[in-house]
This record gives C-alpha cells, sequence and structure tokens, in this order.
C-alpha cells in the first residue's frame, strides 16, 4: 500500500470515529478512535496486537494496560449505540433486509478469556442496559 492510500484510510477512519464517539467526553473518544484503528491496522482483537499496529511511543505494556483500564471503565455504550444508529440510518432504504448474527460473540458458557474480568463485566452491563 502506498503511504498516501494508507494516509487516507486512517482519514477515514478517524472521521468515522469523530462521528461515532459525538458527544463522548475527550478520553472515551480517543479510547474508541484507538481501539478502532488498532483493530484495523493490527487484524486482531487482542489488546496486544491492537497495541502494536497503534505504535505509540511509550511502552507496549503500558499501552495494552491502558486500553484495558479503559476498557473496563467505559459505560457509554447508550451513546455509542445510538451514533451509530444515527450514521448507519442514512444507508439503510425502507426495501432493505437487514440481518444481525451476533451468536458467534455470544459466549455465555466461556469462562477462559484473555481479560475475564472485564469481559463479564461488559456482558453483565450489556444484559442490564436496554439500548
Amino acid at each position: 500500500m502506498k503511504s498516501s492510500e494508507i494516509y487516507q484510510a486512517k482519514r477515514e477512519i478517524i472521521n468515522f470515529c469523530h462521528q461515532l464517539t459525538k458527544g463522548l467526553s475527550k478520553p472515551n473518544a480517543k479510547f474508541i478512535t484507538d481501539m478502532i484503528y488498532g483493530l484495523a491496522k493490527g487484524c486482531s482483537p487482542l489488546l496486544s496486537e491492537i497495541s502494536r499496529a497503534l505504535e505509540e511511543d511509550i511502552d507496549l505494556l503500558s499501552t495494552i494496560k491502558r486500553l484495558s483500564r479503559n476498557a473496563m471503565d467505559f459505560n457509554d455504550y447508550a451513546k455509542l449505540y445510538h451514533n451509530y444508529l444515527d450514521m448507519i440510518k442514512r444507508q439503510i432504504k425502507d426495501d432493505m433486509l437487514v440481518i444481525v448474527d451476533n451468536s458467534d460473540i455470544t459466549k455465555p458458557y466461556g469462562e477462559q478469556f484473555e481479560s475475564y474480568g472485564a469481559f463479564m463485566m461488559v456482558r453483565k452491563a450489556v444484559r442490564r442496559r436496554d439500548i
């Protein structure tokens, strides 16, 4: 990939994240942007790979800890969800069929996860919220 293509892809991700995080605090907006950019660039959901993809000028472990801490502290799911719906509703026409299959990410009996504590907190929070 040429550097101009890389720059343009990064710019599009940042613009998407700017719309997605509208109304969130600056630290939460940066966290969401870092996670989405790291996922896209690192091609992996692991925090270590996301951290490597960010290529920050600090120790890798510090970046992993920051992302993990922010993931555990993040609680503005409703705002994020509504911003996302506002973004995609312009793309969806009346005659379109939208199918969502989230069964592959639901693991109600799983216990061996990289960050099991944070996963359980998020799963419990999602179950309690009516978004």
